[in-house]
């Protein structure tokens, strides 16, 4: 009888996902109710992996693998300023998906200096280009009013 040596296998180590950050920068608070959302510009870092990108209204992630979006809004000052506060994905197509599976993380640090939203995004079809509108949710920190982002409606100020 021959004795075979069992091959070791070693397991490879998790890989980061990637990550697309996002800072966010108000220019005129507009608390829910009124006829407009939150006027604010975003810009993606230029640090970004060229398979997730924002094009207005729209957030595109191809990558063959599940990444992280982090949205970050700096704050100028204690008592003054915003906080993230969530957010919500819709589909704008059949064959994307927005509930718990694909979204299944959302994480909100409100640091003094500086608001993080993290979401992890599991697209059920990895590899094919998945393409979400979205909308983020600030609090004033002074008054404790609440504001929309929304991307796909543009106003001037």
């Amino acid at each position: 009888m021959s004795k075979s040596k069992a091959k070791s296998k070693t397991p490879l180590a998790p890989q980061p996902m990637p990550i697309g950050t996002f800072t966010i920068t108000i220019n005129k608070f507009r608390p829910l109710g009124g006829a407009f959302p939150v006027s604010a510009h975003m810009v993606p870092s230029p640090n970004n992996p060229k398979c997730i990108t924002i094009h207005g209204e729209n957030i595109t992630v191809k990558c063959k693998e599940p990444v992280q979006l982090i949205f970050q809004l700096p704050n100028p000052a204690l008592n003054q300023g915003f906080v993230l506060i969530g957010v919500a994905f819709a589909a704008n197509s059949p064959s994307v998906t927005v509930g718990l599976h694909t979204f299944p993380t959302v994480l909100i640090n409100r640091l003094p200096d500086n608001s993080t939203l993290t979401v992890t995004d599991q697209p059920q079809n990895l590899g094919t280009p998945q393409r979400y509108d979205y909308v983020i949710l600030v609090q004033s920190v002074a008054t404790g009013e609440i504001g929309i982002i929304d991307p796909d409606i543009e106003n001037d100020d």
